[in-house]
């Protein structure tokens, strides 16, 4: 390697070199070209050379690769034409093996292969008369699937499928169709050794009415919550049904649909866990009043995602009926991957 220094050179010059480092002090008017220069210095200060190169032999383990101009630290990676691929570094007197990755046309190592189990499928909701769901694992000249052994529905929360016995998980993954994705349902799986649980979810936002016929509140729609007089106070509280931690002080929106055309105050004193309260309001008079028949409100579920019924389309909500419809034939594409 050669270095040049140029020190208060006043004239003109044009140096073309075939150097790796070129130092420059006080120097003006001075036009140098580099040839064959190199990245950021390397080890010993000498320039570093990473890059890559074919040979065009079959890799056995002795092979190494030859190339000009190197330096101690520089490191290249080689691919053999039998596929292999190996990384060097130069030591200053010969290229040392860092690593090598030998080819192969295998999906897994050759220690675990004959191990390892690819599960996939296709299922499908069918709905008899009554609105009962069943679901299928299709099968015919046009689909089919791998591993997965039976289907069924434990709970109504559920799509349970089964497979033999295995000791590891790889992997697990469930992609709506264009049916699933028009409601924005979204699949999640709890899965375990012999089973995957499925469940499905989309945001969804359930309706209360709350009518008051006199001495209490009467419910229709969908039912999450209970609703009391005290005073003047409508005191709303999560149904058992739900965790109290869905909506916890003052999280049940409301909104007056009676003919008494109140306004409706929320109050934010006097809250318990769980609860919402509000008051009816004369608009002429700015005065809390209590309810009579003609009261009317309208809540709505803070919690805004809803869990598909897997075993019947008779929900409150009729979700159901509408995304599994035959019409349709929507489906769940499931893979997993496995250990024996």
């Amino acid at each position: 390697m050669s270095t040049i220094n140029l020190v208060n050179n006043t004239t003109e010059n044009n140096i073309t070199l075939s150097t790796n480092r070129v130092n420059i002090e006080a120097t003006t008017k001075t036009n140098i070209t580099v040839s064959a220069a190199r990245g950021p210095a390397g080890k010993n200060g000498n320039s570093e050379k990473h890059s890559f190169t074919e040979i065009g032999t079959i890799y056995t383990g002795v092979e190494l690769p030859a190339i000009t101009g190197i330096n101690e630290g520089d490191t290249i990676t080689a691919k053999f034409t039998d596929g292999t691929i190996c990384a060097y570094t130069y030591n200053g007197n010969d290229w040392v093996l860092i690593f090598s990755k030998e080819p192969t046309s295998k999906l897994f190592p050759s220690e675990k292969a004959e191990n390892i189990r690819f599960a996939t499928a296709i299922i499908r909701p069918v709905i008899d008369l009554l609105g009962n769901v069943t679901w299928i694992i299709l099968a015919g000249s046009n689909h089919d699937s791998l591993f997965f052994t039976g289907i069924s529905t434990p709970n109504a929360n559920i799509i349970r499928l089964s497979y033999p016995e295995t000791s590891l998980i790889y992997s697990f993954y469930i992609s709506c169709d264009e049916v699933f994705q028009k409601y924005g349902i979204v699949g999640g799986a709890s899965v375990g050794l012999s089973y995957a649980d499925i469940s499905l979810t989309t945001q969804y936002q359930l309706r209360q009415i709350i009518s008051y016929n006199g001495s209490s509140w009467i419910n229709t729609g969908v039912v999450f919550c209970n609703a009391v007089n005290s005073g003047n106070n409508i005191v709303i509280t999560a149904s058992p049904a739900l965790s109290l931690g869905d909506y916890t002080y003052a999280n049940t929106p409301a909104m007056y649909a009676g003919t008494n055309n109140r306004i409706i105050r929320q109050v934010y004193s006097g809250l318990g866990y769980g609860q919402t309260i509000y008051q009816l309001i004369n608009p002429v008079t700015g005065i809390t009043e209590a309810p009579n028949a003609n009261d009317i409100i309208i809540l709505w579920n803070p919690k805004t995602s809803i869990q598909l019924n897997t075993q019947t389309i008779n929900t409150n909500s009729g979700l159901e009926r509408h995304i599994y419809d035959a019409d349709y034939l929507p489906n769940l594409w499931i893979i997993g991957i496995y250990e024996l």
